[in-house]
């Protein structure tokens, strides 16, 4: 009962035991629930599934690379983040956004470079900040935006080189008071050289600043900051160094020389010089000590204003104005203070005081000095003239004065290195107009400005102009045919070059140069052209020629007059040719307009130009009439046409073509003599020529006569060209082939002669006359025959059949289908048995002769052998399988068959038996029945053999602890009120079982788990707590089959004693040198002292102060080994016992060895990008040798070791995690010990290819409002590629490992952009792009909404 109340409360306590513990991350600690630490485990990426409740994080210390989106999301409970001393180069934009609870992050010494204005989003808790000894080099001005709660910030030990006024902000009011709450900042060790002046102006809560350690250059820049520290009172901190004079080191100059080294704080004041502008342009020039100030716009006032304000203006005489006006930046007399209420909430009190400045035009200029003209004796820019009256009140006339008005200025600005339209400013400062206009005359301001002051200059522009003049008459008249075209010049010269217009006769008006292909044309020299004039195009084109100075302009009548038309050639013409020739006739009509030219032919076609007739008759764009092949059909009479609107005109040419004949003529055949082989192809050919075309006639042997249009034999054909194919030709087909060429002209004809070649039936390779055959097994004879025409080839069996390839062998049955005679000749049968023996004959014969092999076969059959037959024992242990093995050889194969010991027939399978195809016998667990001779029998057609097994089924008594007697008794001692251990360990065949008797027959079986005694498995009894009544004799007892052994033991309980303890490893290797003297020690601890006896390799007892040979044991435990020799190696034991016990220590020495790489690599290793690179390096030697590996970029690593993503584990093998394209190159591993060294090399490469987009969206993708679009965007690649997306309005979208919603647009994980619910404002370019190490690959598509 007291162990079911144990473990009731072992279940209690696993089932109380709180989430945390169980849901903590691997490989992390975590010790309280609310806490998961995590340094020093070599980390590589943050744990995933950390609880969320977790307020406090560690991962310090390890080589954590990144950060994801879902590496800490969801952990809103959070106070405390650690993650500094990793290698972290990038933090993505808003990862902190779950974590609204953190207080206090630390991410110091790592690799970070920039920190964007969403790094630290969601952060309005935090209030220390830790990002020391990273790599910053740039922060955006709204890092810390939104967080209220920070007073904190550490960046010393970074890259910084220069900081907006309002980086440190962390919330603004009106988007344009930037206020901050830090408290304390870090800024030493950077690379700053200047600060902006307003920058602690952000920071009223200010108490400390570090800006030591950075080269500061000490100019008029910092003025500012030595009148800052002197008011605010010791803000300005410096550290705490002896090394530095005073104790502790503080900001210093740089730069320039003279001050290098000096502390910032003891400087008075710095001086700076302000730039010059060095133009002659350049009236004059003011000193730098001038106050040079006029009414040109300084640069300030460029800036952008705070906030703009319309002013209505009116006064009691009806004079009325509206200003548009911009209020400036505030005043520094704005005060403002707030209330921090919590991280969301800030109450501000703020006064303001402004400036409000108005812009004005000319025409508004006249009116406001008309409104304030009666209130003031001198207005601005205005020239007072005459008084007007003195009562009711003082008024006077003004004029403009125009030498004031000069300084009249658009306003318009152009930075340095900007163009804008046709105004550019070179990198050089000069000014560039394009195209100068008469607009563009009046006074342009140079201003040139630095931190040390501001430099002007004022240049005049005068534009100079010429009125337009024409170069041509002003009046013209221009006379062209109907149809033809009309050019009209219109030339002038002007400042600026005149533009061109002309106004034609329905009153267009023709601005600009026009494109190709209109009718009417104004070309860039102001030429009118007008093609295929018409009637309507007749009247009066009136040309202007206009500049900025003026117009001038000219008139061009325009006259349209008619033509009929008229041939250029003779009206009646004949022609007289051959057939086949090619002719040419001309018709060539001049017209206005342009007449319309056809051929009318003698059958009464008509043919108009680029129209084909008749297969030979064509006429040309121009007119030309033109036949080809010219034959008696042509003649006749050809009339051509030219017609228009005005009249028509004909010419006739009559064609008279003469025909021409010739003899029919042979002019090509075969050979007079040709020889083909039996039963192939014969071809004869046989061309001609002549006029007309000669028909071809063959006479063939048997004097038959054939052609194209007829054949007595369907192996005969007569092809259109004349030639003769005879397809499978015979002996018939031998002897005179007459070819005849006949036409109306005439005959022509060709003797030749065919011979038909043909050979007698020969088998080749004939076999030898017997041949030998296996029982059961297949027969095959070749029988290969040749022969013109091909033999037929016929096998004579045994029993007298005849079988070909075309019929098979059936004698009723009994051989159906065994015999198969191939094409080849070659006979197969399978299965042989002793009735297949006999003459076999092939037969090869055809129409020239016959041959004959005959083949004697040899059915061979053997009896059963049966391999290693002698009488053999086989010992097997109890419970154990037992396997016999039976090989025979025979043909037919044997029948394997085993007989019991009892002459029984084993079954092939049973549960107990089973007999394998290999005739090998299995019997499952061996019992004592087993035992006696097993026999197998091999039994064939041609005999049977035998073999004989005895098996011997091995059982052994039991023993207990080495103890060969069945009864044994010893001594045991235990220590009050600790635990005792006896052991009872049993063995012998089969396995014992063990039980443990006690006082008053107390039986326990093995095992036995109670509450203060165990038996365990292995039959040890476990006593704990030890009392004074357990000094009893304890009985343990082991039995089977072979009978039972007993050990007794007699307790004694005592209180002192002490188990002896060896002070040094209980195993260790040394290295043996030939004679060089070996010490090994051995001490021990132990109540009562233990005695140390040496066992050397031959196992001889050292007792302490005893010597054999050149081995001396020394009192205080030490073997001396003087002078060894290679006999000296082996393995010593150190025996350490008193009355508790004994302990053991074991010493190999070893004889020293040359250090060797067992697994060397003979070829080169490829992994693909981003995968993890294992390369082994086992090395064996003695003493073991140490391991080294260099890496491709020089580093060199032990092991154990891990830098980075580089391990080198115990074993020696190297890893390499996330391997990528720049770890390819050849690693070494390095073996060395004292005896030598060892050098293996492996190539390694990295498997990377650009990627490539394989499903991309189309160039133009059209869709309606409403229904969703999506633009598929998949690419392959090594590494995997980075998929983004840039819309129509720049905005750029990455694809992550989780789908994400912009607005309507959804994002896949696979690549893919879903707009949903599109319309018009989604229409535009969207651009897919995908990146890796290697290069990158795009598509584009404009999406459409309609």
């Amino acid at each position: 009962m007291a162990y079911l109340h144990t473990l009731s409360l072992v279940l209690i306590v696993a089932l109380g035991l709180p989430e945390a513990v169980v849901s903590c991350p691997h490989p992390c600690a975590c010790y309280l629930p609310t806490e998961v630490h995590c340094t020093f485990r070599s980390l590589i990426q943050v744990p995933a599934r950390i609880p969320k409740h977790v307020e406090r994080i560690n991962l310090g210390f390890n080589t954590i690379n990144s950060i994801t989106e879902s590496s800490l999301a969801g952990l809103r409970k959070l106070e405390l983040l650690m993650i500094h001393g990793n290698d972290i180069h990038n933090i993505p934009n808003a990862v902190f956004k779950d974590l609204i609870s953190l207080q206090v992050l630390k991410m110091s010494y790592n690799k970070v470079k920039v920190i964007t204005g969403q790094t630290f989003q969601g952060l309005s808790s935090l209030m220390r900040l830790h990002v020391d000894n990273n790599k910053i080099e740039f922060i955006h001005p709204d890092a810390f935006s939104g967080m209220t709660s920070l007073r904190l910030v550490h960046l010393e030990g970074n890259l910084l080189q220069q900081l907006h006024p309002n980086t440190f902000a962390t919330f603004s009011f009106l988007q344009y008071f930037k206020m901050s709450t830090v408290r304390h900042l870090y800024l030493s060790d950077n690379a700053i050289r200047t600060l902006p002046s307003e920058m602690f102006r952000t920071l009223p809560l200010l108490e400390n600043v570090y800006l030591h350690g950075n080269p500061w250059t000490c100019d008029c820049r910092l003025n500012w900051l030595l009148n800052w520290n002197k008011n605010t009172g010791g803000v300005l901190k410096c550290k705490k160094d002896k090394a530095y004079e005073g104790g502790q080191m503080c900001p210093m100059c740089s730069k320039p020389k003279q001050l290098t080294k000096k502390e910032i704080m003891q400087l008075d004041d710095v001086s700076c010089t302000r730039p010059t502008i060095q133009s002659p342009l350049k009236h004059s020039t003011s000193s730098p000590g001038e106050d040079n100030e006029s009414e040109l716009m300084s640069m300030e006032e460029y800036q952008e204003p705070f906030g703009n304000v319309t002013l209505n203006m009116t006064d009691e005489h009806g004079n009325k104005i509206d200003l548009n006006c911009r209020i400036n930046s505030p005043s520094d007399s704005t005060k403002i203070k707030w209330d921090h209420i919590n991280p969301q909430q800030i109450a501000i009190n703020m006064t303001l005081s402004l400036d409000v400045e108005c812009s004005i035009d000319r025409e508004r200029y006249e009116k406001l000095w008309k409104l304030i003209a009666y209130y003031s004796e001198v207005p601005v820019h205005l020239e007072k003239e005459i008084m007007l009256s003195k009562e009711p009140h003082l008024s006077f006339r003004y004029k403009q004065d125009i030498e004031k008005d000069a300084y009249y200025f658009t306003g318009a600005v152009i930075a340095i290195n900007r163009k804008i339209q046709r105004f550019e400013v070179l990198k050089n400062g000069t000014f560039v107009i394009q195209n100068a206009q008469l607009q563009d005359r009046g006074q342009y301001l140079c201003t040139v400005q630095n931190q040390y002051g501001v430099d002007k200059m004022i240049v005049t522009l005068i534009v100079l102009a010429q009125q337009p003049r024409m170069l041509v008459s002003r009046y013209q008249d221009v006379t062209v045919y109907l149809g033809d075209t009309a050019n009209m010049e219109c030339r002038a010269q002007g400042l600026p070059t005149p533009q061109i217009s002309w106004i034609l006769p329905d009153r267009t008006i023709m601005r600009a140069a026009t494109q190709t292909g209109s009718r009417i044309m104004l070309f860039e020299n102001g030429t009118l052209s007008v093609t295929s004039t018409n009637f309507p195009d007749r009247g009066i084109y009136k040309c202007i020629a206009s500049n900025a100075a003026g117009a001038d302009s000219l008139s061009v009548r325009l006259h349209v007059a008619a033509l009929p038309p008229m041939i250029q050639q003779q009206r009646s013409e004949n022609f007289t040719l051959t057939e086949g020739q090619t002719v040419y006739i001309h018709c060539t009509a001049k017209a206005a307009p342009v007449p319309n030219v056809r051929w009318i032919l003698f059958d009464g076609t008509q043919v108009r130009p680029s129209q084909f007739v008749n297969g030979n008759l064509f006429v040309f764009p121009n007119g030309t009439l033109y036949i080809r092949n010219l034959s008696p059909k042509d003649s006749g009479n050809y009339e051509c046409m030219a017609s228009n609107a005005v009249g028509a005109s004909r010419r006739t040419v009559s064609v008279t073509v003469k025909k021409k004949t010739t003899t029919a003529k042979i002019t090509a055949t075969s050979p007079q003599r040709t020889d083909v082989t039996y039963g192939g192809a014969l071809r004869l050919d046989c061309s001609a020529s002549g006029d007309p075309g000669p028909r071809i006639i063959w006479r063939v042997p048997s004097k038959k006569l054939v052609d194209t249009q007829y054949s007595f034999d369907p192996r005969i054909k007569v092809y259109i060209n004349g030639t003769l194919v005879v397809q499978m030709v015979t002996e018939k087909d031998e002897g005179d082939y007459l070819c005849v060429a006949r036409n109306k002209m005439g005959d022509d004809y060709v003797l030749l002669k065919v011979n038909v070649m043909m050979k007698p039936a020969k088998i080749e390779y004939k076999q030898q006359t017997n041949k030998k055959v296996t029982y059961g097994g297949d027969l095959k004879v070749d029988c290969i025959a040749s022969g013109l025409p091909d033999p037929d080839i016929t096998w004579g069996l045994p029993d007298g059949t005849m079988i070909n390839s075309v019929m098979q062998s059936d004698d009723s049955g009994i051989r159906t289908k065994r015999y198969v005679v191939f094409n080849n000749g070659t006979l197969y049968f399978n299965e042989v048995g002793m009735r297949e023996e006999g003459n076999y004959t092939c037969y090869a014969e055809n129409r020239m002769g016959k041959d004959e092999m005959k083949v004697h076969v040899k059915v061979v059959a053997d009896s059963p052998t049966i391999k290693n037959k002698t009488y053999s024992v086989i010992n097997v242990p109890y419970g154990e399988p037992i396997s016999l093995k039976c090989n025979a050889k025979g043909e037919p194969a044997p029948r394997i068959i085993w007989l019991s010991p009892t002459n029984r027939i084993i079954p092939t399978s049973s549960d107990k038996y089973q007999v394998h195809s290999d005739g090998m016998l299995l019997i499952q667990k061996a019992q004592r029945f087993d035992n006696g001779n097993y026999t197998c029998l091999a039994k064939n057609s041609a005999g049977e053999d035998k073999k004989v097994i005895r098996v011997d089924v091995q059982v052994a008594p039991p023993s207990i602890n080495g103890h060969r007697n069945a009864m044994n008794t010893v001594k045991q001692t235990a220590i009050k009120e600790q635990r005792k251990l006896l052991d009872c360990k049993a063995e012998g065949m089969p396995l014992p079982r063990v039980m443990w008797l006690l006082p008053e027959n107390v039986v326990l079986p093995a095992p036995y788990y109670g509450s203060r005694i165990t038996v365990h498995r292995n039959g040890t009894l476990d006593i704990k707590s030890i009392r004074k009544t357990d000094a009893v004799q304890l009985v343990c007892i082991a039995r089977n089959e072979g009978g039972e052994a007993r050990l007794i033991i007699d307790l004694d309980v005592t209180e002192n004693l002490e188990k002896p303890v060896l002070k040094n490893p209980l195993n260790e290797t040394l290295a043996l040198t030939v004679g060089t003297s070996v010490r090994m020690n051995c001490s021990a601890e132990g109540r009562p002292t233990p005695e140390i006896v040496w066992i050397l390799p031959n196992g001889s007892k050292l007792t302490s102060g005893s010597q054999l040979y050149r081995v001396y044991h020394g009192q205080d435990g030490t073997l001396h080994i003087s002078s060894p020799s290679v006999t000296e190696a082996g393995t010593y034991r150190c025996l350490a016992k008193n009355e508790v016990g004994q302990t053991e220590r074991t010493v190999s020495l070893e004889i020293g060895k040359k250090t060797e790489i067992n697994n060397p690599y003979t070829g080169l290793v490829s992994i693909i990008n981003g995968e993890n690179l294992l390369l082994h390096c086992s090395a064996g030697g003695n003493p073991p040798p140490k391991l080294f590996w260099t890496l491709p970029n020089g580093m060199i690593l032990s092991r154990p070791q891990t830098v980075g993503r580089y391990a080198v584990l115990q074993n020696g093998s190297l890893t390499v995690q996330q391997a990528s394209v720049y770890d390819r190159g050849t690693y070494s591993c390095k073996s060395v010990n004292e005896y030598g060294t060892s050098l293996m090399s492996v190539p390694v490469i990295v498997i990377a290819y650009p990627p490539r987009i394989t499903n991309g969206p189309a160039p133009v993708t059209y869709a309606r409002p409403g229904p969703a679009i999506q633009l598929n965007c998949m690419a392959i690649g090594i590494p995997k590629a980075d998929i983004t997306w840039e819309l129509p309005d720049k905005t750029r979208l990455t694809v992550t490992s989780h789908a994400r919603l912009f607005g309507n647009k959804y994002l896949h994980p696979q690549g893919s952009l879903i707009i949903q619910k599109p319309s018009q404002m989604d229409t535009g370019f969207y651009k897919c792009t995908a990146k890796n190490l290697i290069g990158s690959d795009s598509k584009a598509t404009y999406v459409h909404v309609f």
